[in-house]
């Protein structure tokens, strides 16, 4: 839902008909839509019978008919990023119950690294921790929120599962932990053979285990733990994450303080920028000129196709 929260202004009020079209053929036909089987038929039902037809309506729907397929009375949603439009969200759903699960910022971008998409780049990860971290910061006293720390979670995974369960209302079960599987746990696209399902394949497999919550200890240099450490050591402290006896050096020091530095400041200021730009394009092109990009585009990917 982040990618259409984004350029919801692109298509404009769904409520007439040819700009829900436009929309509908759009949404229907992206990845993450086909990826997890949604039935568009149903969720189009779902949307005649309403008065209004808005994003969060389109949203609602899909998971509503995604949970009710899969035999489940509640739903949720786990996408990363979403801190990022958190109040949006709230104001969509001003009764849900957020469980923000904090992990340590090393195995964070030791994790990055070993699958095969999202950036690289150590100061990018550690300034995206660092901002999750700021937003569960402003919310801190919102009863509406529940923080859990990765770390605690998989090593005493009853406890923590019963601390969410009691927050979001829900009965505890122990096969929660015990009797996972891909019919408990869809995964979804069952089409795809690739790293992501294969991964969560993997995952189901196994038993809940500590054993990757000091695998960055080995898969990261003294230098790299070091400068994730001096560029959060405060958030760190803060929640309970202890520092290693690695420290950057008076030349590591200069060089994060002349070079990489000032470079991923510049960095986030582009995708900032770009971002911003993006909003004010799809808010000051006709909708007859998106329509007929649209149009044109589609013509061009069919061609490809065949």
């Amino acid at each position: 839902m982040l990618h259409w929260w984004v350029i919801r202004h692109w298509y404009g009020d769904l409520n007439d008909p040819e700009r829900f079209e436009i929309f509908w053929l759009d949404y229907t036909t992206q990845g993450r839509f086909v990826d997890i089987g949604i039935d568009g038929e149903s969720v189009l039902n779902m949307l005649r019978a309403l008065d209004r037809v808005d994003l969060k309506a389109v949203f609602s729907a899909s998971m509503e008919e995604y949970a009710a397929r899969l035999k489940k009375h509640r739903w949720g949603e786990k996408t990363p990023g979403h801190e990022r439009h958190i109040e949006p969200l709230l104001n969509w759903y001003p009764d849900a119950r957020v469980v923000f699960l904090v992990r340590d910022p090393r195995a964070v971008f030791a994790s990055m690294l070993r699958v095969p998409w999202g950036q690289k780049d150590l100061l990018w990860q550690t300034g995206l921790w660092k901002d999750s971290i700021r937003t569960l910061d402003r919310f801190t006293h919102d009863k509406r929120f529940c923080a859990i720390k990765y770390e605690e979670l998989v090593e005493n995974p009853e406890r923590e599962l019963r601390k969410i369960c009691e927050f979001i209302d829900e009965d505890y079960l122990p096969g929660m932990i015990y009797q996972r599987s891909e019919g408990s746990s869809p995964i979804p696209d069952s089409k795809n053979t690739g790293w992501s399902r294969l991964h969560l394949q993997s995952t189901l497999e196994k038993p809940v285990t500590p054993a990757s919550t000091k695998k960055w200890l080995q898969e990261l240099t003294p230098k790299q733990i070091a400068t994730i450490e001096h560029r959060a050591r405060r958030e760190m402290l803060e929640y309970g994450y202890t520092v290693s006896p690695y420290r950057l050096g008076c030349r590591g020091r200069i060089y994060l303080f002349a070079v990489a530095a000032p470079l991923y400041a510049l960095k986030r200021i582009c995708w900032k920028l770009e971002g911003s730009s993006r909003c004010v394009v799809r808010r000051i092109v006709p909708f007859r000129i998106m329509k007929f990009v649209r149009r044109i585009s589609s013509k061009m990917s069919l061609r490809n196709v065949r």
